[in-house]
């Protein structure tokens, strides 16, 4: 028997022993998304080398084998796991890379997906929430849905969706500024742990009472650039970058710019399960604030619970202790 039959029917079989030992009750309770990923798990196991078409095809053998209703796994496959798809990402902060730092954040893609979507999220928000910036050109900040199921009354948030946008215009002839992050002076703070510390890219703490901007960037292929985008007109330096499928390139670079002067009244808050306005004051709070530029394009403002983070420049903000 052709070796790629044999190892079919053994994820076959392990699939209707375990089928079989569930009761009857429990079987029908069973829904389609956990056939899928116990499928997934058994078929990778036989031959992880496999092509993603041959690797659906088995699973799907095997589910009719034992029994099981049919499914696709197109539909629960998450894209990460595809064996023809690789993440490509840059990893940064703004920190000395010794002891102290910022947030991290992170900016990927997956290539080989069929799929030129571009990602960006704080690593210490583990996945609750990132910006994802679609091909399609519709963009949105959003949580997770599984973030808000577990620590939200979802009857409070009728969407995930923190903010919508189309993408914005062009700066110059192929080159989108797509994302900005601020990180002022103030809020490298927290302690450089060793595990953290893992394929970082450095950026190099501003001076007092200025800010780190550093800023994503989409150039259309062929589009020419010295080295990189702003190197000369603004002064940036190079953070990473990396291409997508279409040909596009997503770069990441950064300047030193002024601290932010909000100017405007913060929106009412909301709260996840269990916390007050208690859990917002004291020593050590650390967030993050959104906004939005005059080009279009969008903002991340990385703060601490201290005053030196920011310029005061209403009296109906939201002081922070």
């Amino acid at each position: 028997m052709p070796r790629g039959q044999g190892d079919r029917l053994n994820s076959a079989v392990r699939w209707q022993s375990a089928w079989l030992r569930t009761p009857r009750g429990e079987r029908r309770a069973l829904q389609a998304n956990e056939h899928a990923r116990l499928i997934r798990r058994d078929v990778l196991r036989c031959r992880p080398s496999r092509s993603w078409r041959e690797i659906s095809g088995a699973a799907l053998l095997a589910v009719r084998c034992a029994g099981v209703p049919a499914v696709d796994l197109r539909t629960f496959w998450p894209d990460r796991t595809r064996p023809d798809m690789a993440e490509v990402a840059i990893r940064f902060s703004v920190g000395d890379g010794r002891r102290r730092r910022a947030a991290t954040w992170k900016c990927w893609t997956a290539q080989g997906s069929g799929k030129n979507d571009v990602y960006l999220a704080c690593r210490e928000l583990r996945g609750a929430l990132k910006a994802s910036l679609h091909e399609s050109g519709r963009w949105h900040l959003a949580f997770e849905s599984s973030f808000l199921d577990r620590n939200a009354v979802r009857e409070d948030w009728s969407t995930r969706f923190l903010t919508t946008w189309n993408r914005p215009g062009e700066l110059a002839a192929g080159i989108t500024l797509a994302y900005r992050i601020i990180t002022p002076f103030a809020t490298v703070s927290a302690t450089i742990l060793p595990e953290s510390a893992t394929d970082i890219v450095w950026i190099p703490p501003p001076p007092e009472e200025q800010a780190a901007e550093t800023v994503v960037v989409i150039t259309a292929g062929g589009t020419s650039t010295t080295d990189w985008p702003g190197k000369r007109g603004m002064g940036t330096r190079f953070v990473g970058r990396f291409e997508l499928d279409n040909g596009d390139t997503v770069w990441a670079v950064t300047r030193v710019a002024a601290l932010p002067n909000f100017t405007v009244q913060l929106n009412r808050a909301r709260f996840f399960h269990g916390k007050t306005k208690a859990d917002v004051k004291g020593p050590g709070l650390r967030g993050i604030a959104f906004g939005d530029e005059p080009d279009g394009s969008r903002v991340m403002y990385e703060i601490v619970g201290n005053e030196a983070a920011w310029r005061r420049a209403d009296e109906n903000l939201v002081e922070l202790e």
